[in-house]
């Protein structure tokens, strides 16, 4: 693994930090603190980070992109999330467990994330008890999104799921060209599959039906999808 650290003080990882967390309006003293405590990290396309064990830090992305990837019994890892620039990964309960068998992979070249220090963090809590707000405003978005994934799959068939996902991957990333929107693929039909809960086969058999009725072409990348796939429902 190939990684360097930033000045906390100075350069593009500090202007990024203080940009994901102006929202929670922190003054000075404060992002200092949090600066203080942490360091910038680059990481390389493929590079995975181990979020298990009780010296898992708090990471959050400021910029490119990372797969979270959980451990679902025997050999069999799935892809539960998509991290991008703002969000919390890594111990984001500050627990100091570790029990979550699980890491992420980066999946855009030159992803930037900072590291902080979980123990300081507590302590800047405890001086700081606004900052808790910070992260439980972060985790409630998170619960919601899962809370959201979860009704969708208790109420909704895998193609439907699968149309879901492409429809929000698209609002968030896609690129409009013509009446379609392009993605940059850096996912696997593994990754779909685990993501939405299905077969890898039942993944194919659905791309290739959205292909023959020209609303999705997929390859390793690039992704051209129509939104009428959504659109016009399921």
């Amino acid at each position: 693994m190939h990684f360097s650290f930033e000045n906390i003080n100075t350069g593009l990882p500090s202007l990024l930090l203080k940009k994901y967390l102006a929202d929670f309006h922190l003054d000075n003293g404060l992002f200092e603190k949090l600066a203080g405590c942490g360091r910038s990290r680059i990481l390389q396309k493929s590079e995975h980070l181990v979020l298990t064990g009780p010296a898992c830090p708090l990471y959050l992305v400021l910029s490119g992109k990372l797969k979270l990837i959980d451990h679902a019994g025997a050999d069999e890892w799935i892809l539960t999330d998509i991290l991008r620039p703002g969000d919390f990964f890594g111990d984001i309960t500050l627990s100091g467990n570790g029990n979550i068998n699980r890491y992420a992979e980066v999946t855009s070249g030159h992803t930037l994330v900072w590291s902080f220090n979980v123990c300081t963090i507590k302590r800047i809590i405890k001086e700081n008890p606004s900052f808790a707000l910070v992260l439980a405003h972060s985790l409630g978005k998170k619960l919601l999104q899962a809370e959201k994934k979860n009704i969708g799959f208790y109420h909704n068939n895998t193609r439907k799921r699968v149309i879901d996902f492409f429809q929000k991957w698209a609002e968030l990333e896609g690129t409009k060209s013509g009446n379609k929107v392009v993605l940059a693929n850096d996912l696997t039909l593994t990754d779909l599959a685990g993501y939405v809960s299905a077969s890898r086969q039942t993944i194919h058999s659905i791309l290739k039906e959205f292909r023959k009725s020209e609303q999705l072409e997929w390859n390793r990348k690039k992704v051209t999808v129509c939104p009428s796939l959504w659109e016009k429902g399921s």
